[in-house]
């Protein structure tokens, strides 16, 4: 059963890295490249590549890697969460210091 748990925290701590090093890279570009704004129809930068992509691709890269992230971290939390509560209740409460909290 721990073998099978390992794995499943495995994999959701890759979901939430490979999530927030897209999103971290994603953002950065979108940072660095922001003038390219609409300006009433205006400017010929508009939707120029950056990169391989254009502006909206990489905000929808951005805004899906970061959901992906979140999605990692609530799961993250759900199988965490009784080790949560215990160490919660270890740290606020004198009597439950002897508490034991595993994974």
């Amino acid at each position: 059963m721990k073998a099978n748990k390992a794995k499943l925290n495995y994999l959701v701590d890759a979901l939430i890295a490979i999530g927030f090093i897209i999103s971290l890279a994603s953002g950065a570009i979108l940072l660095f490249n922001a003038d390219s704004g609409y300006m009433g129809g205006r400017n010929p930068r508009f939707n120029q590549s950056i990169i391989l992509f254009g502006k909206y691709t990489w905000k929808e890269i951005h805004n899906w890697s970061s959901l992906i992230m979140a999605a990692g971290v609530f799961f993250h939390f759900v199988l965490h969460w009784n080790w949560i509560v215990c160490m919660t209740k270890k740290i606020f409460k004198r009597e439950a210091k002897q508490l034991q909290c595993d994974l």
